[in-house]
């Protein structure tokens, strides 16, 4: 469980950059301070910023704060998923009880809306201590947040009102949906096609869906015994460009 704090610069309202401390509870907290100035169409869409590289345009400041001041908090629930930002929105998925959770809210903190589904899951013993929350950072794209459970469950959501576009579980085609500490992987969208990781360590699939339908239009099934191929579910993807 963690808290999830976005960091603001007061001089530019609109500017952020995001701070991460692991915390007894999860929440999504903005603080003041003239630590960053990112630009405002320096967007964050995914797991590891647009690149997926950790890399971040964030501008160092000349001097650094004595202290961050919080400027407001929401508690949205257990999980380790990433938040997300569009540079206007900050999108956040988390468990309450039984169930998985999205949000958006704008940069004043406020909950602009917020769609939930079942997601019953069973904790493997030896994973206990992560929690039940989702572990997959969402990420955004043409207008479309796609996010995935712990469970498996991919969702695929309308980022400007949250009504659900489409959605799959796998429980029809795995015994077991996901590996056994949970998904970790984060969903990866390139143009009009969304990529994932179904199944669970040594019985899954690479699947690619059309992002505005999830119609599938590829899938590679994977099938192995050895352990230094139990990486479905786990390893988030990258794209590169070999010329």
């Amino acid at each position: 469980m963690k808290r999830i704090r976005a960091i603001a610069n007061p001089r530019h309202k609109t500017n952020f950059g995001l701070r991460f401390e692991t915390t007894v509870m999860f929440a999504l907290s903005l603080f003041a301070s003239g630590l960053f100035a990112v630009s405002a169409q320096a967007d964050w869409p995914s797991w590891r910023g647009p690149s997926r590289d950790g890399v971040s345009n964030l501008q160092t400041p000349a001097a650094w704060p004595g202290k961050l001041n919080s400027v407001w908090s929401v508690e949205v629930g257990i999980g380790h998923s990433s938040p997300v930002t569009d540079g206007k929105h900050i999108f956040q998925h988390a468990r309450v009880d039984d169930q998985e959770v999205v949000y958006c809210l704008n940069m004043a903190g406020e909950i602009l809306w917020q769609k939930q589904y079942p997601a019953p899951y069973k904790m493997n013993n030896s994973a206990r201590k992560h929690g039940m929350g989702p572990k997959s950072t969402p990420t955004i794209s043409n207008g479309k947040l796609v996010t995935q459970g712990i469970s498996g469950i991919v969702s695929c959501w309308n980022a400007a009102d949250g009504k659900l576009l489409w959605q799959h579980d796998y429980a029809g085609e795995y015994k077991q949906t996901s590996p056994l500490f949970g998904t970790a992987a984060s969903p990866l969208v390139i143009d009009d096609q969304c990529y994932i990781h179904a199944g669970m360590d040594n019985k899954g699939a690479f699947i690619a869906y059309e992002s505005a339908n999830g119609l599938k239009t590829r899938r590679v099934q994977r099938e192995s015994r050895a352990r230094a191929h139990r990486c479905t579910g786990t390893s988030s993807m990258l794209f590169s460009t070999i010329s």
